[in-house]
């Protein structure tokens, strides 16, 4: 048996300080929402108007003030479902049902009544545009709202075929007519891509994940060093209340069909893989430490697959004793199994993640995040091709590289 391992361990740190209302603040694991607050009756600007952003996804508020102009800017909201209020000489005025997608700024123009009651509430009804008009950038936004009703893959990886102009490749998803190892992968701000080989290095499952953002076109500033797409994720984070779920998912063999052996003329050895047995389960929970000061987001997720591979011995049919061999009416060669045996190839994965986030003030916070998926894979090495010293070996055992990614 031969034994290969390797490890790395990538590490990347860039301190996250907000500063609400200025739009340089952005980042690429936040959204962020602008617009114009207008007299209803006259359709002047107003100035010096309060704007507070505040949702489930957002530790405490974001809050700013309209400027002489009568624009307002929230930056560094984490992607959800938002209420934007606006106060006003002694009145409220709130618009709510806002989304705030990962790396976009929503537009929310809100017109109130500068003349209305001291302590009166105004709802404003009607939902923010989804399109970013101060972004070139073109792509898909993947939520959790899609991968929780659409039959997906398990990871986040596996659902990027969603986004117009993808499809998938040898080594992953191809994006714009690039291959897959243009592409740059950026997991809560840090880049994960495998620095070696160009592919995806870190994968997590889809209940670890708040939102995945992939850009086929047009990057901004922030974006680099890609000639294909750019996959954006972000995942989730904890908040005043405990939430959390336990998910299990298995794929038993006997319910998928047996693959078909592809013909090779004069080949005497074929393979075929069948699945065994495919499954996982794993749980996520996040809640506070500090309530309005500190949360924690942790999950683990196992998941181990196991294939059956028949290795198949033939022979050359030579019927009608003519010392030709037979061939079918595609012109290949006609065999018959004269032995076979079957190998078990087997991987193992351990998906973790753990993120703490932390507000000193609305204006000033930070998140710590460690997350990984170490495996091991014994697979089948075809014909003998695996030695080790000289010596055939049909199996073989690979340490994944993918340990850990830091991201503060």
């Amino acid at each position: 048996m031969r034994f290969r391992t390797s490890a790395s361990i990538l590490a990347a740190a860039g301190l996250l300080l907000a500063a609400g209302g200025v739009a340089s603040a952005q980042t690429s694991t936040t959204g962020a929402v602008r617009g114009l607050v207008k007299d209803q009756a006259s359709g002047e600007t107003v100035i010096g108007a309060t704007v507070v952003a505040s949702g489930p996804a957002l530790q405490g508020t974001q809050a700013t003030i309209t400027d002489e102009s009568g624009e307002y800017f929230v930056a560094n909201l984490p992607p959800g479902i938002y209420q934007v209020v606006v106060y006003y000489a002694d009145a409220q005025f709130s618009r709510t049902n806002v989304l705030i997608q990962l790396g976009k700024v929503a537009v929310v123009n809100i017109n109130i009544n500068t003349q209305a009651a001291a302590g009166e509430t105004i709802v404003i009804e009607g939902r923010a545009p989804l399109i970013d008009q101060q972004s070139t950038k073109t792509g898909s936004t993947i939520t959790r709202d899609y991968t929780d009703n659409v039959p997906t893959g398990r990871t986040f990886g596996a659902v990027l075929g969603a986004a117009g102009g993808s499809q998938n490749d040898l080594y992953g998803t191809s994006v714009g007519g690039s291959t897959s190892v243009e592409n740059t992968y950026i997991v809560e701000g840090v880049n994960t891509t495998d620095p070696g080989l160009g592919l995806l290095s870190t994968n997590l499952p889809n209940e670890f994940i708040q939102e995945t953002e992939v850009i086929t076109g047009g990057y901004n500033a922030e974006y680099g060093r890609s000639t294909g797409g750019v996959i954006n994720v972000v995942t989730k984070s904890g908040s005043n209340e405990f939430h959390g779920s336990v998910f299990g998912y298995w794929t038993p063999g006997a319910l998928v069909a047996d693959e078909k052996v592809v013909p090779f003329a004069g080949s005497s050895v074929d393979r075929q893989s069948n699945l065994g047995n495919d499954f996982d389960l794993g749980a996520e929970v996040g809640g506070p430490i500090v309530k309005d000061k500190l949360w924690f987001h942790v999950g683990v997720n196992p998941s181990f697959s196991t294939t059956d591979v028949d290795r198949l011995i033939k022979t050359q049919v030579d019927d009608d004793g003519d010392g030709v061999p037979d061939v079918d009416e595609n012109g290949f060669t006609i065999l018959k199994e004269v032995g076979n045996s079957t190998l078990k190839e087997s991987s193992q994965t351990y998906f973790y993640s753990t993120k703490l986030t932390g507000a000193v003030s609305p204006d000033h916070q930070g998140s710590l995040a460690v997350m990984g998926s170490p495996g091991v894979t014994r697979d089948y090495c075809p014909f003998g091709a695996c030695t080790n010293n000289g010596t055939e070996s049909a199996t073989r055992e690979v340490l994944s590289r993918n340990l850990m990614d830091v991201a503060v």
